[in-house]
């Protein structure tokens, strides 16, 4: 049940909205024992489906976080030219404001809603309760990612996309290599430029929505063995970021960051 603003939820009356599980990153990052890297979170995750069990994988992401994910594409940086003038590693940093998640969550829960107008409440207080973007920066920082730097947080959700499309275990090297590439392409780019901090924080905990919905919704289905929607999981995942200009499909994660497959 809701009361008041209190969103108390009756999490027996709502199993099929509530996804009261783990957020088990399967092999994120680190080859830590599995136990350590589970970590208790309530959201709403049936808005990943349309009504054919589709994965709609850009809920959450966001204009300005699709702008960025093509700014440091592969496709984008072949194209590149290089001038040799970068901006300096300090423009990749913000100043980390709790408001701005807040912005961010209250956008994302309403997209949520809106795909579910009959859940809309109670997706409202799951998401005012869920630390999901806190959840993300702790679990970066633990693998040595800093969580108030836009490279950091954009290879972080590059890793756990492939990670859920390959089922395979990032490695230090490689996820040294990622950051690296992202960093040097958004410092080569166009983006960063006239970026504020509230900016490049709301491309940050964009991401940070997508990336643990993206794991959430593949461990529940893995749980309950549906390779059919796993399939179309993936398949939404690879759609989605080859628009973007990332084809999953041609590309692997090496020490050097995502290069063209051999």
């Amino acid at each position: 049940m809701i009361e008041g603003n209190n969103c108390t939820i009756d999490r027996a009356a709502s199993g099929k909205l509530i996804f009261a599980g783990t957020l088990l990153i399967a092999a994120v990052f680190s080859p830590l024992p599995l136990a350590a890297q589970i970590s208790n979170i309530d959201i709403p995750y049936m808005a990943f489906y349309d009504h054919q069990g589709t994965y709609a994988s850009t809920i959450g992401i966001g204009t300005s976080a699709a702008q960025a994910l093509t700014e440091v594409s592969p496709q984008t940086i072949s194209a590149q030219r290089l001038t040799g003038e970068t901006l300096p590693a300090s423009a990749l940093s913000f100043r980390y404001s709790p408001q701005v998640t807040m912005q961010v969550r209250d956008r994302i829960a309403e997209q949520f809603a809106a795909q579910s107008p009959e859940q809309a409440v109670q997706i409202r207080c799951e998401f005012a309760q869920a630390d999901v973007v806190g959840e993300f920066r702790r679990l970066i920082q633990r693998y040595g990612y800093d969580p108030d730097n836009l490279a950091h947080n954009m290879a972080a959700f590059l890793i756990l996309q492939w990670e859920v499309l390959t089922e395979t275990q990032a490695q230090p090297p490689q996820m040294k290599g990622a950051a690296e590439q992202v960093a040097e392409a958004l410092l080569a780019g166009s983006l960063l430029h006239g970026m504020s901090d509230a900016d490049k924080q709301t491309v940050a905990d964009s991401m940070a929505y997508q990336a643990l919905m993206s794991v959430l919704v593949f461990n529940d289905l893995k749980q309950r063995g549906d390779s059919t929607g796993i399939a179309r999981l993936r398949e939404g995942i690879i759609r989605s970021a080859r628009e973007l200009g990332w084809d999953f499909n041609r590309i692997e994660l090496t020490s050097r960051g995502f290069v063209a497959a051999r």
